[in-house]
C-alpha cells in the first residue's frame, strides 16, 4: 500500500520509536497514526527549514556566525544589513529598512509557528538565527520575482531567445560554483574573500571571459574593466543581467576576436 510517505525519512525520524512498537503488535489504526506522527514531525522540520536543503543552512549558518562575534546567538540589525548585502537582499532606502523591521517580526511569526521558542523580543534589532532563516525565505522569493521580472524585460530588449537564455544561465551558474569550489578548497572564510551568490567580482569575471576563448592583452583588459564598470552593481559584482549585457556586447563587437574563438569550438 503507498500511503506517499518516504519508508527511509520514518525511520530516521522515529527509529527509536519504530523499535519500541517492534516489540507489540500493531493493528492497522496503530500504523496510519503512527504514520501521521511522522509526517507531522517532517512537516515541522521542513518549516522550521523555511524550504531550504541542509547545505543552504550550513551556508547561511557560517555566515551568520561570522557577525555573531561574541557568540550570542544574535547580530544587531547593521551586522544583518552587511549580511544581506552578500545575498544582495539589502534595503537601499529608508522606506526600505522600514519594511525590512516589519518582515523581521512576520519572521519572528513563522519561526515560532515552525516550533521555535527564542525568536528574540518583537520590534528588536537584535536577530536571532532561525529568525534570519525566515527572514531569508521571504527576502529570497521575492527577489527571485523581481529578478525574473528584469530577465525577461533584459532578455526582450537584447533579442534573446529562450534557449539563448538558459545556455548563458548555465554558463553564469558554472562559474559561480566553481568559483565556490576554489575558495572552499583554498579555505577562504573571510567575508571579503567569500564568492557572492548572486554574481561573480574581480578575476573571476576575467577567468569566465578566458573560459570562452579569449585571450586578455593589457590593452583588451583595459577595454573590459572600462565595460565591467558600466555593468557590474555599485559592489562592484556582475549580475545575470548584467553577464547578459555584456555577452551581447562582446559578440556583436567581435570582442578580441571572441566569434572567431567560437567558430573554432563549433
Amino acid at each position: 500500500m503507498d500511503l506517499g510517505y518516504d519508508q527511509r525519512e520514518l525511520l530516521a525520524l522515529h527509529s527509536e520509536r519504530l523499535k519500541e512498537l517492534h516489540t507489540h503488535e500493531l493493528d492497522f489504526d496503530d500504523l496510519v497514526q503512527e504514520i501521521d506522527q511522522c509526517r507531522e514531525a517532517k512537516v515541522a522540520k521542513q518549516r522550521k527549514k523555511a524550504g531550504f536543503s541542509t547545505e543552504e543552512l550550513e551556508n547561511f549558518k557560517s555566515l551568520f556566525e561570522m557577525f555573531d562575534k561574541d557568540s550570542s546567538s544574535h547580530i544587531d540589525n547593521n551586522e544583518l544589513i552587511a549580511l544581506l548585502k552578500f545575498f544582495n537582499w539589502q534595503p537601499r532606502t529608508k522606506e526600505g529598512q522600514q519594511v525590512l523591521m516589519e518582515k523581521l517580526d512576520i519572521a519572528r511569526a513563522r519561526a515560532r509557528e515552525a516550533g521555535i521558542e527564542d525568536v528574540g523580543e518583537y520590534g528588536s534589532c537584535d536577530v536571532k538565527f532561525w529568525t534570519f532563516v525566515q527572514l531569508a525565505r521571504m527576502l529570497k522569493r521575492e527577489t527571485e520575482q523581481a529578478e525574473e521580472q528584469m530577465n525577461a524585460e533584459v532578455v526582450k530588449e537584447l533579442n534573446l531567445s529562450d534557449k539563448e537564455c538558459e545556455q548563458f544561465r548555465g554558463i553564469f551558474q558554472g562559474a559561480i560554483t566553481r568559483e565556490k569550489e576554489k575558495a572552499k578548497e583554498a579555505g577562504l572564510q573571510a567575508m571579503s574573500e567569500r564568492v557572492p551568490e548572486y554574481g561573480l567580482k574581480g578575476e573571476a569575471v576575467r577567468t569566465l571571459v578566458r573560459s570562452l576563448g579569449v585571450q586578455l592583452t593589457t590593452r583588451v583588459d583595459d577595454k573590459l574593466a572600462d565595460k565591467l564598470a558600466d555593468l557590474e552593481e555599485e559592489d562592484r559584482v556582475l549580475t545575470f543581467v548584467g553577464f547578459l549585457r555584456l555577452m551581447v556586447w562582446m559578440v556583436e563587437t567581435n570582442f578580441a576576436g571572441i566569434n572567431d574563438a567560437a567558430a573554432k569550438y563549433a
